[in-house]
C-alpha cells in the first residue's frame, strides 16, 4: 500500500478541488492508525480484514473487497471521514494492483521482485522493496510540499468516527492529527535510490490511480441519482418481507459487480454508466412477482425479466434516469435477458455486451451470497441422509452446463445447491472467474454445508471450470 504523504497527497488534492473538511483527510488515513504500523500504541489494533476489507497478511498484497466495504457503508458515505477511507481502499487497491501485475513474478513456487533495471530480485521480500519504494515516493511530495496544511479535528470529528465499523479513540484520532502535521513540517535531505520502480514511473501510476479515483466520486454522484429513483420505486413493497429485502440489497450488491466487471473490461463512461443503472434495475420486477404471486418462480404468466423491461420501458421508469434515448432498448434488452436460460439472438454488440455483464454480476452476487442465503439454512435442516441429485441434473451439470429449470420447480435444497453451483458454466468474463477464485467464494460455500464431501465431486468440477476460465 501507498505510505501516508502519497495517501496525504491525493486528499489534499480532492480536499482542495471538492471543498472537504480535515475529517476528510483524517479518513484517508485512520485505516492504517488502527493497524497499528503507523501510530505508536493505538487504544485498539484490527487486522486488515476489519480495517481494509481484507483477509491478507500483512507481509502479502492486500486483496481488498471494495464492494464489501460499499455494501456495508453506502448510506454512510456522506460522513467525510468514511468517504475518505473509501479513497484510501481505493488507492491502495489501484497501488497494489500495478505493483502486483509489473514489478511481482512468480519463480519456483515463490514471489520475486522484478526490479527497476529488468533484473530479478529473490533475497529480499517483495513486499519490503515495494515499501521502501514508496516511502522515497512520498518523500518527493514532503520535499515539494504537496502534501497539503496542518489539520485538526473538527467540532463533528468524534460523532463522524462513530461511523467506522471499528473503535477509534479520542487519542488515535489526536495521534493521527499530530503525525499529520509532523509529515507537513517534516524536512526531507537524503537522496535514496529507488529499487523497484523508478520516480517517473510512480508518478504516472499516481496520475492514473487519482485519475480513476475521482471517477468513483463521479460514479458516487451516479449511484444517488438512481438510488433515488430505485428506492421511490422499491418502498412500495413491504421491506419486513425477508424476500423484498434480500432483492433489495441483491440489487445493489449486482449494481456493484457491474461496475467492478465495467471497470475491468476498460468501458467508456456512458457504458460504465450504463452497466450500474442496469445492475441496479435488474431484478425490479421481482418485487411485483414477490408481492402477486409470493413466489420467485417464473412461468409464462409472469416472468420477471420481461415484467422489469416493461416497468422501465412500457411504465416510462426509464425516463427518470440518466439514460440517452437511443440507450432504452439496450438497457430493456439487458433487464429481459439477464434471468434466460440462454441470451436470445438479434442482439447487436454493444446490446450483448451490457447482456453479458449483467448476467455474471448476478450470478456472481447469487454464488458469493449463498452461504449465508435461507436455503443453505433449509439444507440444513433437510434430512442429509436421503441426498439424491436428479439423473438429468447431474448430466447436465458434468456436461458443464447451467441447469436449465424447466421441469425443475420441484427442486430438493440438495438439488439447489447443485443448480447454484452449476452457473459458474455459463459465466462470460475471465474476470467474474478471478474474482471468484481471488475471494475463496466457491470455498466459503463448500464449507458452508453439512455433509460436504457428499458434493466435492461437483465443487471439484466447478473449481477446475474456475482455473480454466483464468
Amino acid at each position: 500500500m501507498p505510505t501516508w504523504p502519497v495517501h496525504l497527497k491525493i486528499a489534499h488534492k480532492l480536499k482542495e478541488k471538492y471543498g472537504y473538511t480535515d475529517d476528510f483527510i483524517i479518513g484517508n488515513v485512520i485505516p492504517d492508525t488502527m493497524n497499528g504500523y503507523v501510530i505508536d500504541s493505538p487504544s485498539n489494533i484490527f487486522h486488515h480484514s476489519i480495517t481494509h476489507y481484507s483477509s491478507a497478511e500483512y507481509t502479502d498484497f492486500l486483496e481488498i473487497n471494495i464492494n464489501k466495504f460499499l455494501n456495508d457503508n453506502r448510506e454512510k458515505l456522506s460522513n467525510e471521514l468514511i468517504l475518505g477511507t473509501y479513497i484510501h481502499l481505493l488507492a491502495d487497491l489501484y497501488f497494489n494492483e500495478y505493483t502486483q501485475k509489473h514489478h511481482f513474478k512468480k519463480k519456483n513456487d515463490k514471489i520475486v521482485s522484478i526490479l527497476n533495471d529488468g533484473t530479478i530480485e529473490e533475497i529480499i521480500h517483495p513486499m519490503v522493496l515495494k515499501q521502501n519504494d514508496f516511502k522515497i515516493f512520498g518523500d518527493y511530495f514532503i520535499k515539494n510540499k504537496e502534501i497539503g496544511n496542518k489539520i485538526s479535528m473538527t467540532k463533528d470529528t468524534l460523532k463522524l468516527s462513530k461511523d467506522l465499523n471499528y473503535e477509534v479513540a479520542k487519542e488515535d484520532i489526536e495521534k493521527t492529527i499530530d503525525k499529520i502535521n509532523e509529515l507537513v513540517d517534516t524536512e526531507i535531505t537524503d537522496e535514496e535510490t529507488y529499487k523497484m520502480f523508478t520516480e517517473q514511473e510512480l508518478l504516472d501510476v499516481f496520475n492514473n490511480c487519482y485519475e480513476k479515483i475521482e471517477r468513483s466520486l463521479n460514479e458516487l454522484e451516479l449511484d444517488r441519482q438512481i438510488s433515488k429513483v430505485f428506492d421511490n420505486y422499491t418502498h412500495r413493497y413491504d421491506s419486513q418481507d425477508e424476500d423484498i429485502e434480500y432483492k433489495y440489497y441483491h440489487s445493489y450488491r449486482v449494481m456493484d459487480y457491474s461496475k467492478f466487471l465495467a471497470d475491468k473490461l476498460n468501458l467508456s463512461k456512458e457504458d460504465r454508466n450504463l452497466s450500474t443503472i442496469i445492475g441496479l434495475f435488474h431484478d425490479i420486477g421481482r418485487f411485483e412477482q414477490d408481492k402477486k404471486y409470493d413466489s420467485y418462480i417464473d412461468t409464462k404468466e409472469f416472468d420477471h425479466g420481461d415484467y422489469g423491461e416493461k416497468i422501465l420501458l412500457k411504465e416510462g421508469a426509464i425516463e427518470q434516469l440518466p439514460v440517452a434515448y437511443e440507450d432504452y432498448p439496450l438497457v430493456g434488452k439487458a433487464v429481459r435477458y439477464h434471468n434466460k436460460y440462454a441470451i436470445g439472438d438479434g442482439l447487436d454488440e454493444r446490446e450483448l455486451l451490457h447482456a453479458k455483464i449483467v448476467r455474471d454480476a448476478d450470478k456472481l452476487d447469487i454464488i458469493d451470497y449463498m452461504p449465508r442465503n435461507k436455503v443453505i439454512l433449509k439444507v440444513y435442516k433437510s434430512n442429509n441422509d436421503s441426498f439424491s441429485i436428479r439423473d438429468s441434473i447431474k448430466e447436465e451439470f458434468f456436461q458443464k452446463k447451467s441447469i436449465n429449470l424447466k421441469d425443475k420447480e420441484s427442486k430438493t435444497e440438495n438439488e439447489q445447491v447443485i443448480i447454484i453451483l452449476a452457473l459458474v458454466f455459463d459465466l462470460n468474463f475471465k474476470y467474474t472467474a478471478q474474482y471468484i477464485k481471488d475471494n475463496g467464494i466457491l470455498e466459503t460455500f463448500y464449507n458452508s454445508l453439512p455433509n460436504k464431501e457428499k458434493y466435492k465431486e461437483y465443487f471439484d468440477l466447478a473449481k477446475n471450470h474456475i482455473k480454466e476460465m483464468i
